[in-house]
């Protein structure tokens, strides 16, 4: 079990369509869950942690349970879940009802299960916005419920009372000066707290198309049955957090959608699954690019990768289901040389070669994404940075602009994540790419920051008005 299940987890489990998500991210003071109409929007169990007046407990939002008869493909994987979560791992069971909906067979049949399962419930009647739905609490009453909690989530209405159940069913009392919730501007996570330069977890996505091994390689990493994994595509939907401690580091793997050809997403929720997994991408600082060693690089895999180098994250290309049938056929080569024609913008990003599935040279992908991680977060002393520079003008002297030799005065480092250099010139617009992309080269290697993405912003001198940035 993850080292974070220490504290208290809450569980919210309930049909589809309850609103569990809603209240998932009322609980927790953040909109991280995927909330849509369309029934099954939350397929994985997501784990985030909420300030309860000075307690620190995990919520976890689960996927819909559904009956036997759903037509969803992924009903049998999200049951197994839910069950995985309340029975081994749960504190207490939020068990989420619609006021709406009323007491229905499907919530009775969750219902027993609770009681077999023998787990601390709290049962909470979502979308009570109207004294209307009130009397539909009586349902709750004639089936066993009576101290069912009303909320609104959606209304952000019966969260203080819910709480408080729920510390009051861990026998945790409110801390001194904390009887009072928080206004949510002051709820901040020892995660919000951390600063690029002095983050001590390292963010890692997991990208890739549908069915390249995402989640089988979270799973084997951690080295248990953490998120869903089927052969059927978009098995998952949410951007999927979990806690890695690796090598004296803690690492964060955020497990993703599969991201489609925007022609192939037919569902909403496919579109803001896709959306999630690059929000994802924006708060990682090293991105692992999965690519299936059976179906070689496509169009969509080098579309993933320009998003990468795009958004200039630190990236490892990992050749997936390499196994030994693979070997023998000899394809290692073109592999390789498929990657530096596609992908000659990521030539800098290093290759790994594995198996997720069978377990082979797994955290090779993770070390390299250790080191990546704080070259990516460096900052370069302006005197090494400028010596740096004299060199690189040295070797290879600025081209001919208008018959007259470019000049380059200084640089100096203006941001990191990745490093972002400024580098005052007499003609920017004279600087042909080949020459930038030189300079980047030649700063990889002469500063230590070989294997990362690095901006180069040029200015020049007199209006000191940057002239181009994504080089």
């Amino acid at each position: 079990m993850e080292r974070y299940l220490s504290k208290p987890l809450a569980v919210l489990v309930g049909k589809t369509n309850v609103g569990k998500s809603t209240l998932f991210n009322r609980l927790t003071n953040k909109r991280f869950n995927i909330t849509h109409s369309t029934p099954g929007a939350t397929r994985d169990c997501i784990i985030k942690e909420a300030d309860f007046f000075g307690h620190s407990i995990m919520v976890a939002d689960s996927g819909g349970l559904e009956t036997a008869q759903s037509k969803n493909p992924f009903k049998d994987l999200v049951k197994e879940r839910v069950h995985d979560f309340v029975g081994q791992k749960a504190s207490i069971v939020l068990f989420v009802v619609s006021a709406k909906d009323g007491f229905t067979a499907e919530d009775e049949e969750i219902a027993q299960y609770l009681y077999r399962v023998g787990k601390p419930v709290i049962t909470v009647i979502n979308k009570v916005d109207h004294q209307n739905h009130e009397p539909l609490t009586l349902d709750c009453v004639h089936h066993g419920f009576r101290d069912a909690v009303t909320v609104s989530a959606a209304q952000n209405l019966g969260l203080s009372e819910l709480k408080k159940r729920i510390m009051a069913a861990l026998k945790l009392a409110p801390k001194i000066g904390q009887s009072e919730e928080r206004p949510l501007s002051l709820i901040v996570s020892e995660e919000d707290l951390r600063t690029d330069g002095d983050n001590k977890s390292v963010n890692v996505a997991v990208l890739g198309r549908p069915n390249s091994g995402k989640s089988t390689l979270v799973n084997a990493l951690l080295n248990e049955d953490r998120v869903m994994v089927s052969e059927l595509p978009g098995t998952t939907v949410d951007a999927v957090d979990t806690k890695l401690f690796y090598a004296g580091k803690e690492i964060c793997l955020i497990d993703t959608a599969g991201i489609r050809r925007q022609r192939s997403i037919y569902q909403e929720v496919e579109k803001m699954a896709v959306a999630r997994s690059l929000c994802a991408l924006d708060r990682a600082q090293v991105a692992i690019l999965l690519i299936s060693a059976q179906e070689g690089i496509s169009e969509q895999d080098q579309k993933i990768a320009g998003m990468i180098f795009d958004k200039k994250k630190a990236c490892v290309i990992a050749i997936n289901k390499w196994d030994e049938e693979t070997e023998k056929n000899g394809s290692r080569e073109k592999l390789l040389e498929d990657i530096e024609f596609h992908f000659s913008f990521l030539s800098y990003a290093p290759i790994v070669f594995m198996s997720a599935k069978y377990g082979r040279k797994i955290f090779e992908a993770i070390d390299r994404a250790l080191m990546l991680a704080p070259r990516f977060q460096r900052r370069i002393n302006t005197s090494k940075l400028n010596r740096s520079l004299e060199r690189a003008l040295e070797m290879h002297p600025p081209p001919v602009f208008m018959g007259r030799r470019l000049k380059l005065y200084f640089a100096t480092q203006i941001d990191h994540s990745p490093p972002t250099f400024a580098i005052s010139c007499s003609k920017p617009q004279g600087l042909h790419f080949s020459y930038k992309r030189y300079l980047a080269n030649f700063f990889r290697e002469d500063l230590g920051l070989r294997e990362i993405p690095i901006r180069l912003i040029f200015r020049n001198k007199s209006s000191q008005e940057p002239f181009e940035r994504n080089v």
